[in-house]
């Protein structure tokens, strides 16, 4: 069975080769999205697979598609996607185009405008961006007096104590 997403703008029911963006959240052994699936100019998220084992997308989408990751070394280190299509000979290491937070930083371009270029981020979860990205909307919304601050609760150490 083809995934499939509903159309915000009128109920409509899409094939991923019909929509713009996939998103891919899934911790499969076999991938649900292949390069067939995708149409030209699309993006692809795939945020699920972050085990050497799970893979949501085939070798031939991770060919096709511009590749950029949330840090390289994890990536090449977790993400099944990406080290199956390295295995089969459809990717190579030096294939991923940047890191998020080089286009944020602007030292590398993200989307290169040619047409039909399908890209792919690839994000194996960084504990550091999250934390940044915490800060970040921390400060945005104290800044703007936005939000409540709730103190963390005091932890029993009894909680924990082993059964007699």
């Amino acid at each position: 069975m083809s995934p499939r997403k509903k159309n915000a703008e009128d109920g409509r029911q899409l094939s991923p080769e019909q929509a713009a963006a996939a998103a891919m959240v899934a911790e499969a052994k076999a991938p649900g999205l292949a390069a067939a699936d995708v149409s030209d100019g699309a993006h692809v998220n795939a945020v699920g697979a972050s085990l050497p084992r799970i893979r949501e997308l085939a070798s031939d989408l991770v060919r096709r598609a511009e590749v950029f990751v949330d840090g390289r070394q994890a990536a090449l280190h977790n993400a099944g996607d990406l080290l199956t299509a390295i295995t089969e000979g459809a990717f190579a290491p030096g294939d991923t185009r940047a890191e998020i937070g080089e286009i944020l930083l602007g030292r590398l371009p993200g989307h290169s405008g040619t047409p039909g270029e399908v890209t792919h981020f690839k994000s194996v979860g960084l504990a550091v961006q999250d934390t940044l990205a915490a800060v970040h909307v921390w400060r945005r919304a104290s800044e703007r007096r936005l939000g409540s601050v709730v103190p963390p609760r005091s932890m029993r150490t009894d909680q924990f104590a082993p059964e007699a």
